[in-house]
C-alpha cells in the first residue's frame, strides 16, 4: 500500500498520524483479545480454567522491600560518647573530623 503524503499540510499529517495510531492500538487490542480467547477455549476444552493454568495471573507482585535492621555501633566519638556510628552509610561529620585530626578508624572503634 502506497500513500502519497507529500501534499498534506501539517494539520492533515497530524490527523493522519493520530488516526493511524488509533487504528494500530485497536488492532493490537483485537489481537490480544483473540489470543486470550483462544487460550480460554483451549483450556476449557481440556477441562481447565485460566486461573488453574496461571494461578498468579492478575495478582500484582510488589517487590519485597529490603529489610535493613539496626546495626550495632562500631565507632564512638571520643569527644561525645553519646555519638556513635554503625559503619553504614555516609560518615558522620564527627567521624570525618576525628580522621582529619589524626585519629585512625581503629582509634574510634568501640
Amino acid at each position: 500500500m502506497t500513500v502519497n503524503i507529500d501534499h498534506l499540510s501539517a494539520d492533515e499529517l497530524r490527523q493522519l498520524i493520530e488516526a493511524a495510531e488509533h487504528l494500530r492500538d485497536k488492532l493490537v487490542r483485537e489481537k490480544l483479545a483473540s489470543v486470550r480467547q483462544k487460550c480460554i477455549d483451549l483450556a476449557t476444552a481440556e477441562g481447565l480454567s485460566i486461573s488453574e493454568l496461571f494461578p498468579e495471573a492478575g495478582v500484582a507482585r510488589r517487590p519485597t522491600p529490603l529489610k535493613r535492621g539496626s546495626v550495632e555501633a562500631k565507632y564512638r566519638n571520643p569527644a561525645n560518647p553519646m555519638q556513635t556510628w554503625g559503619g553504614r552509610g555516609k560518615r558522620p561529620s564527627w567521624f570525618k573530623a576525628a580522621l582529619a585530626a589524626g585519629s585512625s578508624e581503629s582509634d574510634l572503634r568501640i
